[in-house]
């Protein structure tokens, strides 16, 4: 966009020049400080080669305002914020005070530069720097903060993101069958991994909500190429598959998962199971049939047998709807594994619904704003981006205050964030250390709040406004009410 000075400041004051506008910003307004034990996580170079790996190149004409360095920004800007704080309008206003404090000329109050600006981001570039930033992260962990040694161990679930009723959302994402034409909305349904240490998103898969090979089980293949070799997958009993299982362990990663109803009726047969000295049992399974999604050369390559190992788990607190359940893993090692490590892991699991309500409802990423497809998707990537980087913000205070990563409130650090994500950008080195290093203080006296043994009814006190649900196309329902109106008339 062609550069536009405000008529009341002197030009001569004021630099045109926005090439030297760097990468740098985006670190310092996530107040990563030099020196922090997970500093260099996110570098200027490693956004600029997911730019350029990506081939993501734009305005780069000196006058030119909206370029990737202010874009990203304004755009990680964007989602650290919900409700008119997160319009378009609203990151303009962040940009031209940005650039203010820089000594910059400021652009004019329209935000029709930067909405054309933001869908030249290629989605490639959120994506990357996500995985790189949790790869990253993974590495550099404390060892006390590991789970029987290892680094590596993922959660995995499934949601769903409905986005604007437009008619290319609704060709690419369309509504639930359930709804009559015009009365729903767009729904995607997500897959993601996080990482149980860090609680940072390693990958994400982003698919329709119904139709062929749209599944969670569909959509979960795809991320299985982004999960280190060692690594140990924990999921709920949607992902005890025996296909799953097997291209998991032919990747090298091991699983932890619930049994399904099917499977714990067949072990009403003692010939198919047998009791270990710990009172764990060694199950073998038999292929199942090959499915539709499946190849013939593929399942060929899948064994005839799995050996896995059961482990019984009661659950002794009250309000808890399972009182007894069965773990299945392919962990088979009972002396560097115990039965009670693998059911306390199992019940982390549930710290993916902890994440996932903090990317849907804290990040507000539960409804997007895009009006097409491949912004519905960006959208969603640059948040999960930005939910990193608060994550990142939290792994340094944990790291600096010597206590768990998961033990900070998230929303605390996302509040952090926010509140100085353009004044950091002006202060001087020296306050700018200071700043961090008392935000790092302050943040660590926000703990996440004890969780264990809570029971809450699943009821809304609340009451919504009584208006009956949409069951015909908003048009349709006008027309009737303007009819009825000119017979009344008439």
């Amino acid at each position: 966009m062609p550069l536009a000075c405000k008529k009341h400041e002197p030009r001569a004051v004021l630099m045109s020049s926005y090439n030297i506008f760097s990468f740098n910003a985006i670190r310092k307004s996530f107040q990563l400080a030099k020196g922090l034990p997970f500093a260099n996580l996110l570098s200027e170079n490693d956004i600029q080669k997911a730019f350029d790996d990506a081939e993501c190149h734009f305005a780069e004409s000196d006058t030119n305002i909206f370029n990737p360095a202010i874009t990203l920004w304004a755009f990680l800007s964007q989602m650290l914020f919900t409700g008119a704080a997160r319009s378009c309008d609203a990151a303009v206003l962040r940009i031209q005070q940005l650039l203010q404090s820089l000594g910059k000329a400021t652009c004019v109050f329209n935000s029709g530069g930067y909405c054309k600006a933001r869908p030249k981001i290629n989605e490639a570039v959120p994506d990357s720097l996500i995985h790189s930033v949790a790869d990253k992260a993974e590495r550099g962990v404390n060892e006390h903060w590991k789970w029987n040694g290892r680094k590596h161990v993922y959660l995995v679930d499934g949601a769903e993101i409905t986005g604007p009723d437009t008619i290319d959302n609704q060709a690419e994402y369309p509504q639930p069958d359930s709804q009559s034409e015009g009365c729903g909305f767009p729904m995607m349904r997500i897959v993601v991994l996080t990482s149980l240490i860090t609680a940072m998103v390693r990958s994400v898969a982003v698919g329709p909500h119904s139709g062929k090979e749209t599944g969670e089980s569909a959509l979960f293949r795809k991320v299985m190429k982004d999960i280190p070799e060692g690594s140990v997958v924990v999921g709920d009993r949607y992902y005890c598959s025996y296909f799953a299982i097997c291209q998991l362990m032919q990747r090298g990663v091991d699983v932890v998962t619930r049994l399904t109803t099917k499977r714990l009726e067949a072990l009403g047969n003692r010939d198919t199971f047998k009791r270990l000295k710990n009172g764990d049992l060694l199950v073998t399974w038999k292929r199942p049939q090959r499915p539709d999604w499946m190849t013939p050369e593929e399942y060929d390559t899948m064994p005839e047998t799995l050996t896995l190992r059961l482990v019984e788990v009661h659950v002794a607190e009250k309000g808890f709807r399972v009182e007894h359940l069965w773990v299945v893993t392919t962990l088979l090692d009972t002396e560097r594994d115990s039965s009670e490590s693998l059911a306390e892991l199992y019940r982390k699991r549930w710290n993916v619904e902890l994440d996932l309500n903090a990317i849907k409802t804290m990040m507000g990423l539960d409804i997007l704003r895009g009006k097409t497809p491949h912004t519905m998707r960006l959208e969603l990537l640059v948040g999960l981006l930005a939910y990193n980087l608060v994550r990142l913000l939290l792994l340094n205070t944990a790291s600096q205050m010597k206590v768990l990563p998961r033990g900070l409130s998230f929303t605390s650090g996302l509040l952090v964030l926010s509140s100085g994500f353009v004044s950091v950008n002006w202060m001087t080195p020296e306050m700018f250390d200071k700043f961090v290093s008392n935000q790092a203080s302050e943040l660590s006296k926000h703990r996440a709040g004890h969780r264990s043994g809570r029971m809450e009814p699943r009821v809304r006190k609340r009451r919504m406004k009584p208006y009956p649900r949409m069951q015909e196309p908003r048009t349709t329902l006008r027309n009737k009410r303007l009819d009825s109106k000119n017979s009344a008339i008439s």
